[in-house]
């Protein structure tokens, strides 16, 4: 009986870690290749973000005080919302391979991205709340001495994909799948982000023009590193799922146990925790 709960807390407690990791080369290798094949497409899309970002600033920039600059400044957000919405779809859509005839910026190639880039767009207010509270978090972070900052923006950056992926999923639930799709690789998705600033950096060097072909390849980088490490986590969200019916089952059998033996009136074991509470009659 001893055993058999021992066992039982043991496999209440044990935490499945997979070993995860990613390539930086790749990513920017795959980032260059796909660049590669739909620059004709990506090169309009990203100038045409970045005139769109532009007069954004600039309609801003007009109204600076007083309730009417408030008011712009909300649709500002929303706009950026619904555009942040829209890129974050078309980088999924490459890196699942749903994209591969986006070879030019024809009519039917535009419709199709169009389609893409505003089916989401009812998410905006979830993209606003969500960016919100990663602020709030990475901000309480770098107030506790900058290190504590770093760690909330690596843990909880892939938020954006997951809310895209997972439409009904609860704000703070994709900030957890984002802790979970992270973890164990905080260090090196660090260096990735140092990498790809500096090929953002050096684009940007390169008479500014360059930005146009470092950025795309930078945000493919990123969202393939994404995916990598999403597909590595997979098993153990679902092997998490699947955890509670087999733990019911063994607390039933527990229970059945040790009520036979007549010595344990009640048995109390929490999912999340690491005690076992069994009150004697």
């Amino acid at each position: 009986m001893l055993a058999l709960i021992c066992a039982f807390i043991l496999f209440n407690n044990t935490v499945i870690v997979m070993n995860k990791s990613f390539s930086i080369q790749s990513a920017l290798s795959y980032g260059w290749e796909t660049f590669k094949g739909h620059w004709k497409f990506l090169v309009p899309l990203f100038i045409l973000l970045g005139i769109a970002q532009v007069l954004i600033e600039f309609i801003g920039g007009i109204f600076d005080s007083g309730i009417l600059a408030s008011l712009v400044s909300l649709v500002i957000y929303v706009v950026y919302a619904l555009l942040a919405v829209g890129v974050v779809n078309i980088l999924l859509h490459f890196i699942y391979n749903k994209a591969s005839t986006w070879t030019s910026f024809n009519e039917e190639t535009r419709n199709h991205a169009w389609a893409v880039f505003t089916e989401y767009a009812h998410l905006w207010w979830k993209f606003i709340l969500a960016g919100l509270l990663y602020m709030l978090i990475v901000f309480g972070g770098f107030i506790l001495l900058i290190i504590p900052g770093i760690y909330f923006a690596i843990t909880y950056q892939y938020w954006p994909y997951i809310i895209i992926q997972n439409p009904e999923m609860g704000i703070w639930q994709t900030f957890k799948k984002s802790a979970r799709i992270t973890k164990n690789v905080k260090w090196k998705l660090l260096l990735a982000g140092i990498v790809f600033g500096l090929v953002q950096l050096l684009g940007l060097l390169a008479l500014v023009v360059g930005i146009i072909v470092a950025y795309p390849i930078a945000l493919l980088a990123g969202a393939s590193v994404y995916k990598t490490l999403k597909d590595q986590t997979s098993e153990d969200a679902v092997e998490s799922e699947n955890s509670d019916s087999t733990q019911e089952e063994l607390e039933s059998e527990v229970t059945h146990v040790l009520a036979e033996d007549g010595d344990v009136n009640t048995i109390d074991i929490e999912a999340d925790s690491d005690e076992a509470v069994i009150v004697n009659e």
